[in-house]
């Protein structure tokens, strides 16, 4: 049997990034029957999806509406996450500096509460940001610390993408038979989860290398099974991303 390591919250999240937020909706309210925590964890939750699809607007509102509700309320941790949120927004918009600004200091507020939940996840935003940055020793380091997040907490939810970023980063640095271990650890990994959306994203990233490597065929080979199993999110970025790829294969 496939484990797919996610907790409950990680379940609701899965639903979203798979297109599936009707599932989503119905998790949320029935793990969260309280309306008001409900709200905080729908707006957290919210920021999360948004940002792993690629909705730079809806992770903006999320965590504006996050940061006013819990500067409100007095919660600390929403708070934290909130500026995580806003500082992924930051980078996205191209204010680069202010938002690692504000993921490192989101992410001190979020340690200094003693939560550990999606620490892995949160580490990696910050090493894309360094990415964007041109800091690129630097994000490999963050992102060790994410996997010795994953292996120190055994949640390993956003493991495969940990992994694909990390094997983006050595291809960049010349090191591509590192990149396509990396690659292929992250594919495993997601096949094993049945965490569709990362395997999609490290077949379309194993894809891109064996073409310079080996030619079309055997990357088309390699992707099109993978796109193929989607049924609905077609206007999402990454399944564009892989239907352009198969496109420039055929």
């Amino acid at each position: 049997m496939a484990q797919r390591d996610f907790t409950n919250i990680g379940q609701v999240i899965e639903y979203r990034v798979l297109g599936q937020p009707s599932l989503a909706n119905t998790s949320l309210a029935s793990r969260w029957p309280d309306p008001d925590a409900r709200f905080n964890f729908s707006n957290a939750n919210g920021g999360m999806s948004g940002g792993l699809v690629g909705d730079n607007a809806a992770l903006e509102d999320q965590a504006d509406e996050l940061i006013a509700v819990a500067t409100e309320q007095g919660f600390p941790l929403w708070r934290a996450l909130g500026t995580i949120y806003r500082g992924c927004v930051k980078v996205n918009d191209g204010d680069v500096t202010e938002g690692i600004s504000l993921l490192r200091g989101g992410l001190a507020a979020y340690r200094a509460t003693g939560a550990e939940r999606f620490m892995s996840h949160y580490t990696a935003l910050l090493a894309k940001a360094s990415e964007i940055a041109g800091q690129t020793e630097e994000a490999v380091t963050q992102l060790d610390d994410a996997l010795h997040i994953v292996e120190r907490t055994g949640e390993r939810w956003f493991a495969a993408e940990v992994n694909r970023h990390k094997g983006q980063l050595m291809l960049r640095q010349g090191h591509s038979q590192a990149a396509e271990e990396l690659y292929a650890k992250a594919l495993s990994i997601a096949r094993e989860q049945e965490a569709k959306l990362w395997e999609l994203r490290a077949a379309v990233s194993l894809a891109r290398l064996r073409r310079d490597q080996h030619g079309h065929a055997e990357a088309r080979d390699l992707l099109a099974p993978v796109y193929d199993w989607f049924t609905e999110g077609f206007e999402t970025p990454d399944l564009r991303e892989a239907q352009a790829l198969l496109d420039e294969l055929a």
